[in-house]
Formats: C-alpha cells, sequence, structure tokens
C-alpha cells in the first residue's frame, strides 16, 4: 500500500492542474453536506440548461465545472487518473485545454439538439429548466483523448475500449430523450476526433522531424 501510495503521488505532485481542480471539487462537495441548500442554489444558477446558456453563458459554461454531481467518488477518481496522465503527457495548459473544449464543447452540441428537439417533440417543456452540471463531459473527452497516448497499436486499442467503456457506464441509453446520455456520446466523439488530430500530427511530423523537447511540451508527442 505505501508503495503504491508513493506511486501515484510521485505522478500527482508534478501535476498542478489536477491537484488544484481537485481541491475545488473537494470543496464544493465537502460544502453540499454542510449548507445543502446554498449549493443547490449555486448548481441552479450555474447548471447548463437552456435558460442559464441564454442568460448567462460564460458563467453556466464555467461554473457548471465546479461541482461533481452526486459527489460520485468513482467519477472523481477517473478525473484525477485522466487528467493527471494528460498533464504528464501534454502539459497542464493542454490538459485544461482538452478538459474545456470537452466539457464546453459537448455541452453546446447538446444545447443545440434540445433547441432542435423541442421543435420536434422530443422534450417536453420543462426541459429548458432541467439542471445539468458536472464533470462527466470532461472526464470522457479526456479519456477518449489518451487513446492517443500509448505507443503500439495494442495500447490504444485497449485504451480506446477503456473510454467506450466507462462511456457505456453512464448510461447512454434512450438517445436523443436523454439529452445527458446525448451529452456524453458528443464528448466521446469529441476527445476521440482531438485523439486522431494528434495521431495525424504525430504522422506527418514523422520519427525523423520530432522535436527533441519533451512529450509534455507538445501535442504531437
Amino acid at each position: 500500500m505505501r508503495r503504491i501510495w508513493t506511486f501515484c503521488w510521485s505522478r500527482l505532485r508534478r501535476c498542478p492542474l489536477t491537484l488544484t481542480y481537485s481541491a475545488i471539487l473537494i470543496c464544493t462537495g465537502v460544502a453540499s453536506w454542510f449548507i445543502d441548500h446554498r449549493i443547490h442554489k449555486a448548481q441552479n444558477f450555474v447548471s447548463t440548461d437552456v435558460r442559464n446558456l441564454e442568460r448567462h453563458p460564460v458563467v453556466s459554461l464555467l461554473g457548471s465545472a465546479l461541482f461533481n454531481d452526486g459527489n460520485s467518488i468513482f467519477m472523481f477518481v477517473v478525473l484525477i487518473v485522466s487528467m493527471c496522465t494528460l498533464e504528464l503527457w501534454l502539459g497542464w495548459l493542454r490538459a485544461l485545454g482538452d478538459f474545456l473544449v470537452g466539457h464546453i464543447g459537448a455541452t453546446l452540441l447538446t444545447y443545440c439538439v434540445i433547441t432542435f428537439g423541442l421543435t420536434r417533440g422530443w422534450y417536453n417543456i420543462g426541459v429548458l429548466w432541467a439542471p445539468d452540471f458536472g464533470i462527466s463531459y470532461g472526464v470522457i473527452c479526456m479519456l477518449a483523448t489518451l487513446v492517443a497516448r500509448p505507443p503500439t497499436a495494442q495500447g490504444k486499442w485497449l485504451m480506446f475500449a477503456g473510454a467506450v467503456g466507462f462511456w457505456l457506464l453512464q448510461a447512454p441509453f434512450d438517445i436523443p430523450h436523454n439529452f445527458t446520455a446525448v451529452g456524453h456520446t458528443f464528448a466521446l466523439l469529441i476527445g476521440l476526433s482531438i485523439a486522431g488530430l494528434i495521431l495525424l500530427r504525430r504522422r506527418q511530423i514523422g520519427p525523423t522531424e520530432a522535436p527533441t523537447q519533451p512529450a509534455r511540451d507538445t501535442w504531437a508527442k
């Protein structure tokens, strides 16, 4: 157990983004236990439901990522593992960008599906105020991006299976009527697209032209 802790900490201490963000989620999670009514109001304010996105989009898109929906320990652990791995590989700035692209991109695409679906009878009017916040979109995107990380084809396929498996655990059923499942699907596709771009860039650079700086400083490595 001590060796496992030493191994994990030796990597976490080199990941300021992961440590900072996980600390924020712990604080908001603990606060939800002691001041539930105030946190509930804050969650409703930053929820990425249709009405909030139309009234204060920036606050909703960023604020909704400050809460771990349901304080899921499993989701929290997967976040730490995936973000830390991505941060060590690409650096904290690109890891943050990947998370935000998945979180914000999947949210906005889901918003488009909901607004279109309302005209087709997929949703009732109550969906306009349906609470939607959490970290799952960003987590799924990061996991999918990590498909490009393993050096071997077998490793990439295993990572792909892991990302899809995690997506399946989020119950992506009843699409398009379950808008959260729609968001999870978009997040997976966004992450896989980023992984594809990384692999394409790596192929274009080639082994003989690859830069000499550490892998964490470039998307191509």
